[in-house]
This record gives structure tokens, C-alpha cells and sequence, in this order.
């Protein structure tokens, strides 16, 4: 079963917190008239994930997954940003065919001192397009997940869904 959107919030957000934890990290959010600080982090790992279009099982056995998380500390608030790129993604049809699929994440979060695992505000736009079969695209998806004061609403639209 593919993450739901809550968990995928939280794993990006584990990257945050760990640039948070850094040394130092904790005595410059309590100070006010700390520096700012400002992170950078590249991870690429293999691509992973289920999908359905209909009847259609799709299942990722190729790819890779890059995600840029950048984070800015002013004054104990993380503002941070997190995209990701998916290359070369491949996947099994439960029909025998061989898929292939192009996907693209961007999301925005702001944490507050001290609790950088739940977010104050955020959004996260996914689009995954699949290509192949004897239709050429058996569909795509359209996630939107908006965080505010807490709490989350998440959409998806399309023919497809995470499996």
C-alpha cells in the first residue's frame, strides 16, 4: 500500500528535522537574535509505489528519485521547501505490459520552534502521468495536499490513485 498523504508530509518533513538537529540547531531557535540559518540537502534513491488506473495495477520496478529539501531558520520558524524529481520510472502492468511514467512534486512547509514535525501551513502539488498500453496513457493523477493552522485536506483527482 502506497504512503498516505500524512505519512509523505512526515517523511519530508524528517529530512527538515534532521537539518534542524544539526549541532547548534536548538540553541539558535530559542535565541531571537540568532543568525538565521539556511539548509541545503540532495537524496536520490530508487523509486517506489503502487498505483491503480480502474482495473490497472501499475507497480514501480525502476527508477530513480531525487529530492531537493532547502530550509530557512529566521527567528524560530522553518520555512521550507522540498521538490521532487523522478527519472527514467518504470512500471508492471497487472495487464503484462510495461508502463513508463514521468512525476513531479513541489511543497512548501512552515514549522515552528520547537515542533519541526507538524507543520503550521503548508502544500504539497503532486502530478504523476503514465504512459504505455495499447491506449498509450492509461492515466495520471493529481494530488493537493494544503496544511492550515494543522490541519490537512488532501485531494486527488484523475483516473488514477496511489494503490
Amino acid at each position: 500500500m502506497a504512503p498516505t498523504a500524512s505519512t509523505k508530509v512526515i517523511a519530508s518533513l524528517a529530512a527538515v528535522a534532521a537539518l534542524a538537529a544539526t549541532p547548534g540547531a536548538a540553541a539558535s531557535v530559542v535565541r531571537e537574535s540568532a543568525p538565521p540559518r539556511h539548509e541545503y540537502r540532495v537524496d536520490t534513491r530508487p523509486a517506489t509505489g503502487t498505483f491503480h488506473c480502474g482495473d490497472l495495477r501499475l507497480k514501480v520496478t525502476g527508477g530513480t528519485e531525487t529530492e531537493t529539501t532547502e530550509g530557512d531558520l529566521r527567528n524560530g520558524i522553518w520555512r521550507v521547501a522540498i521538490s521532487r524529481a523522478f527519472h527514467h520510472l518504470t512500471l508492471a502492468g497487472s495487464d503484462g505490459r510495461t508502463y513508463r511514467a514521468f512525476s513531479v512534486t513541489a511543497a512548501w512547509f512552515v514549522l515552528d520552534a520547537p515542533d519541526f514535525e507538524h507543520p503550521r501551513t503548508g502544500r504539497e502539488m503532486i502530478v504523476v502521468v503514465f504512459r504505455g498500453g495499447p491506449d498509450k496513457s492509461p492515466g495520471y493523477l493529481r494530488e493537493n495536499l494544503v496544511i492550515r493552522n494543522g490541519h490537512e485536506t488532501d485531494t486527488v483527482t484523475g483516473p488514477c490513485d496511489f494503490g
